[in-house]
């Protein structure tokens, strides 16, 4: 398999996360999203890997990656690989570092009208989503398959997930 060679920006929005549900499985959903988590508890590795449908090429999508990360433990830059693989082959992937301080973010969140970033806290830990791409439309129909790891000496990150939300595209 070759990667390619893309600015990974806009293989990135072209590709990753176009379509985690379709934008007609998005609308059977309620609030038109959708949402997948993976928990590392109890596992080796900071992985995961989602199929993703890719098939309805009407929708443009907004993409958010969500953490949840230990009150304890959690790193003030979550750093993560994010790659993403096409129908047909095609690799693309990037470093994204993501900040994750819970002062830091409280301190944004508080003072911003901005809802690229969001949190929510419990006792122990808090989840983290952060605004990743806005406005995409799939380009190659099918199943992809997006990968999101992080690195295995990381403490305080206990899983890792995606939200989508679609909208469809105007003609």
């Amino acid at each position: 398999m070759t990667a390619l060679r893309i600015p990974v920006t806009a293989a990135l929005t072209a590709v990753l996360f176009l379509g985690l549900c379709s934008c007609s499985d998005m609308s059977r959903s309620g609030d038109g999203s959708c949402f997948h988590f993976t928990s590392f508890t109890g596992r080796s590795g900071r992985h995961a890997a989602f199929t993703v449908d890719m098939s309805d090429s009407t929708c443009a999508y907004s993409i958010d990656i969500v953490a949840r990360m230990s009150r304890r433990h959690a790193p003030g830059t979550l750093p993560l690989e994010v790659t993403v693989v096409s129908p047909e082959g095609h690799r693309a992937s990037e470093t994204v570092s993501l900040p994750s301080d819970l002062n830091s973010l409280r301190h944004y969140t508080a003072r911003s009208e901005d809802r690229r970033i969001r949190i929510a806290e419990s006792a122990g830990s808090y989840d983290v989503s952060w605004r990743y791409r806005d406005g995409i439309v799939p380009g190659e129909k099918g199943d992809w398959l997006v990968c999101i790891s992080a690195p295995d000496t990381l403490e305080g990150l206990s899983g890792i997930g995606i939200s989508v939300s679609g909208t469809p595209v105007k003609q």
